[in-house]
């Protein structure tokens, strides 16, 4: 009753007797690390490369038993936080595991890591020809393929499908008057790839070229949502050189451009694009290239020593969402719960807010007393959302600011091939299928006292850190310690290590 008669007085007297301070007292004695006489637990906070725990911060952290922790990650520039692992994530006791400020219950000693990866986008496995192109592994990933024809006449690549699953059509072009050469670009995303049935590319022309050849390479760390940004196309019947219109990219995109001519000879790429494939089609060639980019604008240019007729497309693959303000912040629901009037730091503004609203008990929906009545919502503003609000207390997540967290959030793996781009591999699953058993054990047998283990193959993994270069018991006990552990999460079976 002391408290709530306190906080009446707070805010009748806001603007008189300096409100600030008196409630930052409050919020100081509400939230105590390690109550006097309480059982202590401790909880050990640690990070991957690519961002660190800020709060509490790493090393071992002591607790009153029962008491909520608060645990905070941010990711380093160029970087994302990705999900808590440990053992209370195992145990459940972390209240979001997806969320870079969330809390722990401490009811027990447990351990939280802190994940993150860098949000650029990556080519997964090789670029390839044909028909056919084997799932490659990875994390939020699209599959493109490359078209390209010369026909005596109109022409279209009108559908593709890989493994029945229906690819998306970005761009495409011809040109000429009787002969005409073409060339498209598709992408099928992560939802399409992982339900294709299998590696098949199917494809329905308008008219049955002559000639035709495909090529296609899988990307990562792309955006589901809204995965290409901008595209151009160009067509031509005479020159050696060969251009779109400059495409606007942002860093961490990747700009991709395709071309293909009448003639036989070779392509070169321009304007520091990577050739990813070349292709001779009988009379025709065709040339695909690559290039990261980094925020500036890209030309897609092609040099051909022989050329006829030609065409080029171009476009860029955007990479994972990352907030660059504030406003993007909250249109992409990363807002702090208690950041209640939206400006990305959880401040005396805020609290302001609290006070304006306390023990108002008619707060309904969509006003909600400003957001001051937190969920679950009961009409009033009282200590329970007091204390839900002191949980975020000085935090802030403005992305133009270095100071701030950065909570904006990766998924859970969901196939195996996520568990292994996440580094979340079991150390005595030395053959990557997230399962360790005698396919492993063979691994270690075949390489059985072998004192020529060295980096990068490391005898398939069976030398384990720290290694010496022979394969012996040391390395077997190690192996032995996961015998018969599996991390598939598509095994309901299994033990999830994220």
């Amino acid at each position: 009753m002391r408290c709530i008669h306190m906080l009446r007085r707070v805010k009748n007297y806001w603007n008189i007797i300096g409100g600030h301070f008196v409630l930052l007292l409050l919020l100081t004695s509400l939230i105590t690390t390690v109550v006097e006489g309480a059982d202590v637990v401790t909880l050990n906070c640690s990070s991957t490369v690519g961002g660190s725990v800020i709060m509490p911060g790493e090393g071992d952290f002591q607790y009153s038993q029962d008491a909520n922790a608060s645990i905070v990650a941010m990711a380093d520039s160029g970087c994302y936080f990705v999900n808590w692992t440990g053992t209370a994530v195992d145990a459940g006791k972390v209240a979001d595991v997806n969320s870079a400020s969330t809390t722990v219950t401490m009811d027990a000693d447990y351990t939280v890591v802190a994940n993150f990866k860098p949000n650029s986008i990556e080519i997964i496995g090789s670029w390839t020809e044909g028909v056919s192109h084997a799932e490659e592994p990875g994390y939020k990933r699209a599959l493109l393929l490359f078209a390209h024809a010369e026909e005596a006449g109109a022409i279209s690549l009108d559908s593709v499908t890989y493994g029945g699953q229906e690819m998306t059509k970005i761009i495409d072009v011809n040109v000429g008057t009787t002969s005409r050469v073409y060339v498209a670009g598709y992408i099928l995303d992560e939802a399409g790839i992982t339900a294709a049935v299998d590696g098949n590319f199917a494809f329905t022309w308008s008219t049955t070229p002559d000639r035709e050849g495909y090529g296609s390479v899988f990307l990562q760390n792309v955006d589901q949502t809204d995965p290409i940004g901008d595209s151009n196309k160009n067509g031509t019947l005479s020159g050696n050189i060969i251009s779109t219109s400059p495409l606007v990219t942002y860093d961490g995109d990747m700009v991709f451009d395709a071309a293909t001519n009448s003639n036989t000879g070779f392509y070169t790429v321009l304007n520091g694009f990577t050739e990813g494939l070349q292709l001779t089609i009988t009379s025709a060639d065709a040339v695909e290239g690559y290039k990261p980019a980094t925020g500036v604008d890209e030309t897609p240019s092609v040099y051909h020593y022989n050329p006829l007729r030609q065409v080029l497309i171009g476009f860029v693959v955007q990479a994972i969402v990352v907030p660059f303000n504030c406003d993007e912040v909250q249109d992409a629901y990363f807002g702090l719960l208690s950041d209640l009037n939206g400006d990305c730091y959880v401040n005396y503004e805020d609290l302001k807010i609290i006070t304006d609203h306390w023990l108002d008990n008619d707060c309904t929906e969509p006003e909600n007393c400003e957001g001051a009545d937190f969920e679950p919502t009961d009409g009033v503003v009282d200590l329970f959302d007091f204390s839900d609000f002191a949980m975020q207390w000085l935090l802030c997540n403005d992305p133009e600011d270095p100071n701030c967290i950065r909570n904006w959030a990766i998924v859970v793996p969901s196939n195996c091939g996520e568990v292994q781009y996440a580094d979340f591999g079991l150390l005595s699953d030395l053959n990557g299928d997230c399962y360790v058993n005698y396919e492993d054990l063979k691994i270690i047998t075949d390489h059985w006292l072998d004192t020529d283990c060295t980096m990068p193959e490391n005898c398939e993994g069976a030398d384990f850190e720290p290694t010496d270069g022979v394969v012996d018991l040391y390395d077997f006990s190690d192996f032995a310690v996961q015998w018969l552990w599996c991390n598939d999460p598509e095994d309901p079976n299994c033990i999830p290590n994220w």
